[in-house]
């Protein structure tokens, strides 16, 4: 779902029994950080990143590693 999924989708998901997963491709270290955060926010379920690695990923990975995320994915 690419950028269709936000931190709002991904969080339903997650509260209904899913498991939500966050598309945040081309966003920096930072916004990788801060969706993580708008995500936990709204629920307290495990969700997975979602990298692409056709963009620069390596500092988007190390602050999911950092943020504790269980599962990353890549496109």
């Amino acid at each position: 779902m690419a950028g269709a999924a936000g931190p709002e989708l991904v969080a339903e998901v997650c509260n209904s029994g899913g498991y939500g997963v966050i598309p945040l491709w081309t966003k920096s270290a930072k916004q990788v950080v801060a969706g993580i955060e708008e995500l936990r926010a709204l629920t307290d379920q495990n969700f997975s990143v979602n990298l692409n690695l056709s963009f620069p990923y390596n500092d988007q990975l190390e602050a999911c590693i950092d943020q504790g995320v269980l599962i990353v994915t890549e496109n």
